[in-house]
């Protein structure tokens, strides 16, 4: 198969060129997505932070349900002489990594309009993407399908941002629920589509060469819903929260460095101990309900900590300015 050959010319290159693609394949999980969108939403621009705080887990949500339609193996799966360097147990199509950057930055590069930033989008992107190939995880009509889809998904969101902002301006009751029946309708079909393959099994082949290309990598689990909930669950999380402060008028960030800092350092510590409540309360119980929900309900709180809660404490501790409901009217709380 070419792209198998691909795949092993890549390789070929030697160790030299593993430790770059493993920095910028972290630029697709969910670490960086945190600190990444934090820094935007606490510190920048609170608008744009909290579209890209939707479109993340927007985007992987989409992805979770895509993989179970189109069932496909990762390249490694299939040929255990590749050097398996990011060992992963969902399947292969479309590559997250691809579909999740290129919709936060494919808005992100609408967003600011700059020819430069297009250029630095487009380079990151295909950066990102190639290291999925390096690191055997994708093939590259993976990294294409999830490039497409996260691209359509950006335009979409950029398409519909000012139809659907003068809808809330007139109906603001809407904010909340909105968000939440899309996350409920992505859930309910992520596990219709779980259903789906009740009783179906990897075959043997793709578990035995995931094995031996990884074994450090443990045993794949295609059809574990760990990840449905986590994603579901931040993203109501961050609607749920958003609608909220911004009902409230939001809120103006920190402009002295100082402040700058105390907001991230909060903001993060709570998302970080909200998130390994979360693990550690599905690792107690993986794949359970109570696992499950328990995953669903911390990741809600993470959201809804890093939208609304973390902004609230940043103005009462007199970090961050309140922005009233009122445009052009703000001020520090005492």
């Amino acid at each position: 198969m070419w792209d198998l050959q691909l795949i092993h010319w890549l390789q070929g290159f030697g160790p030299w060129l593993v430790t770059p693609m493993k920095f910028f394949s972290a630029l697709g999980y969910s670490g960086f997505y945190i600190l990444f969108i934090g820094v935007v939403y606490w510190l920048i621009d609170p608008r744009l932070g909290l579209r890209l705080a939707v479109i993340a887990p927007l985007a992987s949500l989409c992805n979770f349900g895509l993989k179970l339609f189109m069932i496909e193996p990762r390249p490694y799966w299939l040929d255990p002489t590749l050097l398996a360097l990011s060992p992963e147990k969902d399947l292969g199509m479309p590559s997250g990594h691809a579909m999740g950057t290129a919709a936060m930055w494919g808005y992100l590069a609408l967003w600011v309009g700059r020819p430069w930033f297009w250029a630095l989008c487009l380079g990151l992107l295909a950066l990102i993407g190639l290291s999925r190939l390096v690191l055997a995880a994708h093939f590259p009509d993976q990294v294409l399908a999830g490039w497409a889809l996260g691209g359509a998904l950006a335009v979409a969101a950029w398409r519909l941002e000012e139809p659907l902002a003068a809808f809330l301006r007139r109906w603001p009751a809407w904010r909340i629920w909105l968000g939440l029946g899309l996350t409920a309708a992505l859930m309910l079909l992520g596990l219709w589509l779980h259903g789906r393959l009740a009783g179906w099994t990897p075959p043997a082949l793709w578990t035995q060469n995931a094995l031996a290309a990884a074994p450090k990598g443990g045993v794949i689990d295609p059809l574990r819903l760990k990840y449905l909930f986590a994603h579901g669950g931040a993203l109501a999380g961050v609607v749920g929260g958003g609608a909220w402060i911004w009902g409230k008028g939001s809120f103006r960030p920190a402009t002295s460095w100082p402040a700058r800092l105390k907001c991230l350092a909060l903001g993060l510590a709570g998302v970080m101990l909200l998130g390994a409540a979360a693990e550690t309360c599905y690792g107690l119980a993986p794949e359970s309900a109570v696992g499950l929900a328990g995953m669903a309900l911390l990741s809600m709180a993470s959201g809804a900590w890093a939208t609304a809660v973390a902004p609230f404490y940043f103005v009462r501790l007199g970090w961050a300015m309140r922005r009233e409901p009122v445009p052009g009217q703000a001020k520090r709380v005492e």
